[in-house]
């Protein structure tokens, strides 16, 4: 696989694209476009990627990722189980124009200017969305657009959009290693839960040590070791609120073979013990 520019084609008769993705798990690679994307997760579990923020997905996630922002989904690897998600990508041009330099869409144009660090948005955005969501895809010609337009707003108005990548990230989108980034990315969600080092990757791919931190700093914004320390803190937290599995069980499939460790890495990540994540995580 390969981070690679991404063309995205407008459905016909439309001036964008949407889609709905239904696969036995999401697999995608690290990848861009100069189309802004929002997509709705409809079922499975997983992680996402985007810029140099790593986090869980699950059924009910919206995420709006501005123009050339890198992402990927990548779901569990749970057998036989289904993953699917509503897709929108469009332009600033599909909206018509200049029609963001229009008073009525200052909100709209504020916050596509945001989500260049990508924008997750919370509950109280997400059954509206889901309504102006399904009724673009039943939808054709002039109210097509006029349901994302309608989307957008109420998004925008919403409130409850947070940024999703750190405020000093930048893409370093001319010096992405393709294939080496993408057979980074899958081995260390594959063997997670296995000691994983620098010199180890660094074989892997085929570069030295150097090369292979630099490679995450410009792909990732973050060195090797914080890269994986990030994915794995990630991983922890879903599965403290998603299963009844032991802190110390949970630390094992996530690469900690030291419960102390663990705690300390949990804490200087999230600002509290993996327990107290999951009892506030359960209120």
């Amino acid at each position: 696989m390969k981070i690679s520019f991404e063309k995205v084609l407008s459905d016909s008769g439309s001036s964008f694209a949407m889609k709905e993705k239904r696969e036995q798990g999401f697999k995608g690679h690290y990848h861009f476009h100069p189309e802004i994307e929002l997509t709705q997760i409809l079922q499975g579990t997983g992680v996402r990627l985007v810029g140099d923020d790593i986090s869980p997905f699950r059924e009910g996630d919206l995420v709006l990722i501005g123009t050339n922002l890198p992402h990927r989904y990548t779901s569990d690897p749970v057998a036989g189980a289904w993953s699917r998600a509503r897709v929108i990508q469009f332009s600033e041009d599909s909206l018509g124009g200049g029609v963001l330099h229009a008073p009525e869409c200052v909100e709209i144009a504020q916050m596509l200017e945001r989500a260049s660090r990508g924008i997750c948005f919370r509950e109280e955005a997400l059954v509206q969305a889901d309504r102006f969501l399904q009724q673009i895809c039943s939808s054709t010609g002039f109210s097509r657009l006029d349901g994302l337009l309608e989307l957008l707003h109420s998004l925008a108005t919403s409130g409850s959009g947070e940024p999703v990548s750190s405020a000093g990230y930048i893409s370093n989108l001319n010096t992405f290693e393709s294939d080496r980034v993408n057979l980074a990315l899958d081995h260390i969600h594959r063997h997670m839960q296995e000691p994983l080092k620098l010199d180890q990757m660094a074989a892997r791919l085929k570069v030295s040590p150097a090369t292979c931190n630099r490679l995450f700093r410009k792909s990732l914004g973050k060195p090797f070791k914080a890269f994986l320390l990030e994915v794995r803190i990630s991983h922890a937290c879903k599965l403290l609120l998603e299963t009844d599995a032991t802190i110390i069980s949970i630390a094992h499939d996530c690469g900690f073979f030291n419960l102390s460790n663990f705690n300390r890495q949990f804490k200087s990540q999230k600002g509290k013990t993996p327990r107290e994540y999951r009892t506030q995580g359960a209120a």
